[in-house]
């Protein structure tokens, strides 16, 4: 007897078989069950406690839900390709993964990426917990206009050094950067928020892009100085050797005596 707990199933929702949801069975009582010959519940003709059979080959182009935990999967009614872990789903949903219920898991552990050297985009997180990169292209940006005089703000700015408390850094690391409640008096956009609304993160991209403008601001001032001053030496030097060409030729004066 190989004993494995059924989750909640709900009629509308894919499941895929006891090869990937955790269930109770008896392998002599039901041969058919294999790990080998996985089964698939779909929503034709699906009945309660019965799993259609399909063959392996089949079972790779069938579209499924996976669910594991308690209630995993029960908000799904329609939507293909999910893998809720210890969440609900969302109905109607496709080809999304959940792990975990938001105001509930508090922190996050997963091995192998600490240390692990990787090339790559930069991950970001928002405030529901989705994962992805931030775009840049303007495919997905609209009222694009200059920069101006926006950036001038972060000239308020003040860098500071700091440790981070023993429970978000148990080595206490020397840290350089802003803080985001000074930040926030600056300019509210460039912090984000905890769900309560107070100021939690600096957004550093955002300061960078500022900073990249300024500079290019004072990066022009400095080439328009430059040819300001380009301009009267070269009438300098213009004038210089008009006087050199009209300076009178020496004269030699002999003495008879």
């Amino acid at each position: 007897m190989v004993e494995r707990q059924l989750p909640k199933l709900h009629t509308g929702v894919r499941f895929p078989s006891p090869a990937h949801l955790p269930m109770k069975f008896d392998r002599k009582s039901s041969p058919n069950l294999s790990r080998s010959e996985p089964k698939v519940r779909t929503r034709s003709g699906m009945s309660a406690g019965k799993w259609p059979s399909k063959t392996v080959e089949e079972f790779k182009h069938c579209d499924i839900n996976i669910a594991l935990g308690n209630s995993a999967g029960s908000n799904l009614t329609t939507g293909d390709n999910n893998i809720d872990i210890g969440n609900a789903g969302v109905a109607a949903e496709s080809n999304t993964i959940r792990i975990g219920t938001q105001g509930t898991q508090q922190r996050t552990f997963i091995a192998g990426i600490s240390n692990a050297g990787v090339m790559g985009s930069a991950v970001k997180i928002n405030g529901n917990g989705q994962l992805g990169v931030a775009p840049s292209s303007a495919r997905f940006k609209d009222e694009i206009k200059a920069m101006d005089k926006a950036s001038e703000a972060i000239l308020a700015l003040k860098p500071v050094m700091f440790r981070y408390k023993k429970e978000v850094d148990a080595e206490r690391n020397p840290q350089f950067g802003l803080v985001a409640e000074q930040l926030e008096k600056v300019n509210p956009d460039l912090v984000t928020r905890d769900p309560d609304g107070k100021a939690f993160t600096v957004r550093y991209e955002a300061v960078n892009a500022m900073l990249l403008n300024e500079f290019l601001k004072e990066h022009r001032k400095v080439e328009q100085l430059e040819k300001q001053v380009e301009a009267p030496t070269a009438g300098l030097q213009k004038v210089s050797a008009q006087l050199e060409v009209s300076k009178p030729a020496p004269q030699m004066v002999l003495n008879s005596q």
